[in-house]
C-alpha cells in the first residue's frame, strides 16, 4: 500500500487488560495504516470492554 500525507499509519499497537493469570489482550502488535476517507472499527465480543 502506497502512503502518502493524509494516511494514518500506526504501528506495534498493544491494549491490555487486567494482570496476571487474569490478563486480556485485546491487541497485541498490531500494526495498521488506514488511507483518507476509511471508516475503521476495533470490535469484540459483547462486554468486552
Amino acid at each position: 500500500m502506497t502512503t502518502n500525507s493524509s494516511d494514518l499509519l500506526a504501528r506495534g499497537l498493544t491494549q491490555t487488560y487486567g494482570s496476571g493469570l487474569g490478563t486480556t489482550h485485546a491487541l497485541a502488535e498490531v500494526d495498521v495504516t488506514i488511507a483518507a476517507g476509511e471508516s475503521v472499527a476495533v470490535m469484540g465480543p459483547p462486554c468486552s470492554g
